[in-house]
């Protein structure tokens, strides 16, 4: 339910639209509702510790929402096409696959997601450069938890 709040945010956020409490609960945690504050303070954790994108309350009688970027950190460097994502939402978008499995995901699961998305091995893209490369080696090196996504 976390790494699904949290791709419904960057989504809202990619698209420069305003959430609301009443969307999140219909869309996004359906028939879980009474998880919503746990789940909504777990995601906001971690898109700000992972991104730095803070989830703000812009209406508390409204309970609408917008992520803000935070620590000076960008999230808005897309290829000048706009078909590309961000490295940061791309690494969001990466730990999610490996949470919702569990904190393991097969390499070829991960990279059969990206591609699903428009982001294939061998491209080298100006954000992030090649997705393998980026995955195996730069985001290690960077300290993300290792094995990371690589099982057996």
């Amino acid at each position: 339910m976390v790494a699904n709040l949290m791709k419904f945010f960057l989504l809202k956020y990619l698209a420069k639209q305003l959430t609301s409490q009443a969307e999140m609960l219909k869309k996004v945690l359906k028939d879980n509702q009474e998880h919503f504050l746990v789940v909504f303070s777990q995601a906001s954790e971690c898109l700000q510790v992972v991104i730095g994108m803070e989830v703000k309350e812009l209406d508390p009688g409204e309970h609408t929402y917008i992520m803000v970027p935070t620590l000076g950190l960008t999230c808005d460097e897309m290829l000048s096409s706009g078909q590309s994502l961000p490295k940061a939402s791309l690494l969001v978008l990466v730990l999610s696959l490996i949470m919702q499995n569990e904190d393991l995901a097969p390499e070829e699961a991960v990279l059969g997601a990206l591609s699903r998305m428009g982001v294939y091995v061998g491209s080298v893209y100006c954000v992030f450069g090649e997705p393998r490369e980026l995955l195996t080696q730069v985001w290690v090196q960077e300290g993300y938890p290792e094995p990371w996504y690589l099982v057996g």
